[in-house]
């Protein structure tokens, strides 16, 4: 009978706080506008999932409720509630999921995947 895989062990604390904030950090960016600096937050793979034309349409994004699901490693897996204020005031609220590799200094945001929509614009 083969022996069982072994059970990950949880992630540390610095490393989950490093990538809740680069997570953050990222939607802080966006946010203001700063696109280099948000680039310098994910890595290539993740490129395609933060455009900065289509956070131009945003008066603000901001993301909260982040809980880690999973890991493997330095990479975390987490979900979170993300709003979009459109420059008209109407507001968007949808969950998405982040993958974060804290072997980086920032942590990077590897891949991020759209969930649902919570509150329809």
């Amino acid at each position: 009978m083969p022996a069982p895989a072994p059970t990950p062990a949880p992630a540390g604390t610095d490393a989950i706080n490093a990538a809740v904030t680069s997570i953050q950090e990222l939607y802080g960016a966006l946010s203001a506008k700063d696109y280099g600096r948000a680039s310098s937050l994910f890595g290539p793979m993740a490129a395609d999932q933060f455009d900065p034309t289509f956070f131009n349409q945003f008066e603000r994004v901001t993301v909260a409720d982040l809980r880690q699901t999973s890991s493997a490693g330095s990479m975390l897996n987490f979900e979170g509630v993300v709003t979009f204020v459109y420059r008209n005031g109407d507001v968007q609220t949808e969950t998405r999921s982040f993958t974060v590799d804290t072997r980086n200094n920032p942590a990077l945001i590897t891949s991020s995947e759209f969930g649902r929509v919570i509150q329809p614009r």
